[in-house]
Parts: C-alpha cells; sequence; structure tokens
C-alpha cells in the first residue's frame, strides 16, 4: 500500500453524483490496483462511484437490475457486468423499471413503473462465481 495517493490525480474530472469518488481519493490511502462492487451501478458513466477507479485500473463488479443499463455498461465497462438483485436468498423478487428514468428503478412501486421479475443473487455467491480475488 502507498502512503499517499500520488497515483490520482486530483484535477481530473470526476463522475459520482455526490462526490463519493472524489471523497475516497482525497481522504483515503488506496492501493494501485483494487476490486470493487458497485450494486446498482446505474449508467456506465454518469453518477457511477466506481468509473473513475476503472479507468485508474481497478477491476470489478457492476451490477443493476434494471435491465436498460446493461447495453452501455456492457459496451463501455471492461467489470464483470451482472443483472441482478442482490439478497440473502436466490430467487426471483419483483423489480419495478421507472418508465421515464432507468436510474430510478426500484423494488418497491412508485406508480409510473413497469413491474418485471429478476432473479436474485447473493453477494458472496457473486463474488465466488466470478472467482473475486479477494478473500471471503
Amino acid at each position: 500500500m502507498r502512503k499517499d495517493n500520488t497515483l490520482f490525480n486530483m484535477n481530473e474530472q470526476f463522475f459520482s453524483q455526490f462526490g463519493e469518488d472524489k471523497w475516497l481519493i482525497e481522504n483515503k490511502i488506496l492501493p494501485e490496483k483494487g476490486f470493487f462492487l458497485d450494486l446498482g451501478a446505474g449508467h456506465w458513466q454518469n453518477l457511477s462511484n466506481t468509473y473513475y477507479l476503472e479507468t485508474h485500473g481497478w477491476d470489478g463488479i457492476c451490477v443493476d437490475a434494471d435491465v436498460r443499463q446493461l447495453p452501455g455498461l456492457i459496451e463501455n465497462r471492461k467489470d464483470v457486468i451482472i443483472a441482478a438483485v442482490t439478497s440473502r436468498t436466490q430467487g426471483l423478487v419483483d423489480f419495478y423499471m421507472n418508465n421515464d428514468c432507468a436510474d430510478i428503478s426500484r423494488l418497491t412501486p412508485a406508480g409510473n413503473e413497469k413491474k418485471v421479475s429478476i432473479a436474485t443473487i447473493s453477494i458472496v455467491s457473486l463474488l465466488l462465481d466470478i472467482n473475486c480475488p479477494i478473500d471471503l
């Protein structure tokens, strides 16, 4: 582990909605290479908490239940992309795809969604299935 974040450039563009990626770089000492798990990944770049890390050598998994997000993730991210909802148990759940915006789809209805069934997967199973490089 390095003693500073000199590998990362504070003047570069960050992508997360509330500056989570920038906060990590400014406040935590990160290894040059790492592994992330992005649950509810959303758009491949806009509001992404992990895109900055990926562009700086990190690997990871992007999980999103809204299948409308998948083409952009598959085309523009090098990570493992999974369409699922994480849960303690495996099975199917109702998922509500917002008719106006894929970024605000959810597990509970709000009145403007299309209801679909989507597979669930546990985080442990997810990490084991892709041979995650960290100890569980």
